[in-house]
């Protein structure tokens, strides 16, 4: 039977960190979640806590996040010791900051697309990014989590796969061709 469900949302799905020395003197749980859970319920102080899954180069643990601050890459996770915690910097950006903005974008692609005709490899690549980034928009706005690979990969063939043919079979792909090479 699950335990208590937990009201408190933790700042990080996951965390990011080079070793596991990164997080100083935190409680740290290796193995399965059930086994480090178990060990997290005899600590009446953490029950209400988010257990996370912490990334390393070389491998996973787990760790109990109390809290933290996205925009400054910061999170307290409770320490080995009843009643401590441990505030750590995250060396990886976890949360995502928008770069460049979606409109100077569209308004780059739409120029360029006024200025390649259709057919010319700067357009066709134009054409792979605006499906790459309609996907990625398209997403985004449902709250998924990211693009499956079978539709960037859709995104970025359809505008490359004839100029692909024409350059290396020296021919034009046909409709007829292209069914016959997506079968084998």
């Amino acid at each position: 039977m699950p335990g208590p469900q937990s009201a408190f949302i933790p700042p990080y799905s996951e965390l990011y960190v080079h070793d596991t020395g990164d997080l100083g003197d935190a409680l740290i749980g290796h193995g399965l979640r059930k086994e480090f859970e178990r060990e997290v319920r005899i600590r009446p102080e953490l029950l209400m806590k988010g257990i996370t899954r912490v990334w390393t180069r070389w491998s996973t643990a787990w760790v109990v996040q109390c809290g933290g601050d996205g925009g400054n890459n910061r999170v307290v996770l409770a320490g080995r010791q009843p009643g401590t915690t441990v505030e750590i910097t995250l060396p990886y950006l976890h949360r995502y900051q928008v770069r460049t903005p979606l409109t100077d974008t569209e308004r780059l692609l739409a120029e360029l697309e006024a200025d390649y005709q259709p057919g010319t490899p700067t357009r066709a690549l134009v054409d792979a990014l605006t499906g790459v980034l309609t996907a990625w928009a398209h997403h985004k706005s449902q709250r998924h989590s990211g693009v499956p690979l079978a539709q960037i990969d859709r995104a970025i063939a359809e505008p490359l796969r004839p100029l692909l043919a024409a350059w290396l079979y020296d021919d034009e792909i046909t409709d007829t061709d292209d069914q016959q090479r997506r079968l084998h």
